[in-house]
């Protein structure tokens, strides 16, 4: 009986490399030119999720996470995500850094600016994310928690209250 053998050909995307900075970034240095290797600016190539999105910059493409901003469980992050796709997607941003570089994932934490706004901003302030606890001290902390405090008391985004409908019950016949 003739040997039959199957070859399977593994090859690799090309594309732009994704870039995710080591652990080692997370210690800030006295040097100002540390954040030098990293783009303060670029065009969103893809939305990952309702807090971070892929920048291309310079023939590469970095993986951003919104600095000071999360999304907590348990809440709708489809409509999150739509909101942050809307607000970035395809847009040419800018990118600017705080005492901290990038996360325990790796990604780059930056605030996110975008057509003249800052997005991170707008996430806390429309209600589609809350204040995160990484980094633990950042910039705008304080204006970031009034804008997470302000949507949840007017019930915006993941803070609205959706009451179900009552079901009409017909009356006995």
């Amino acid at each position: 009986m003739p040997l039959i053998g199957v070859v399977f050909l593994v090859t690799t995307c090309s594309g732009p490399e994704v870039q995710k900075l080591s652990d080692q970034n997370l210690v800030p240095t006295a040097n100002p030119d540390r954040f030098s290797l990293t783009p303060n600016k670029g065009r969103v190539v893809q939305v990952l999720d309702s807090v971070t999105i892929e920048v291309e910059s310079g023939g590469r493409t970095y993986v951003v996470r919104y600095l000071g901003v999360t999304l907590p469980d348990g809440v709708d992050a489809a409509a999150a995500f739509e909101f942050n796709a809307f607000l970035v997607k395809g847009k040419i941003v800018k990118l600017s850094t705080d005492t901290v570089d990038v996360d325990l994932d790796g990604a780059l934490l930056r605030y996110v600016f975008a057509d003249g706004e800052m997005v991170n901003l707008k996430l806390l302030s429309g209600g589609w994310g809350e204040v995160a606890s990484f980094p633990p001290d950042f910039e705008e902390f304080d204006k970031f928690l009034k804008a997470e405090s302000e949507a949840r008391s007017a019930g915006q985004g993941i803070w609205s209250v959706k009451v179900p409908p009552i079901p009409v019950v017909p009356p006995p016949a």
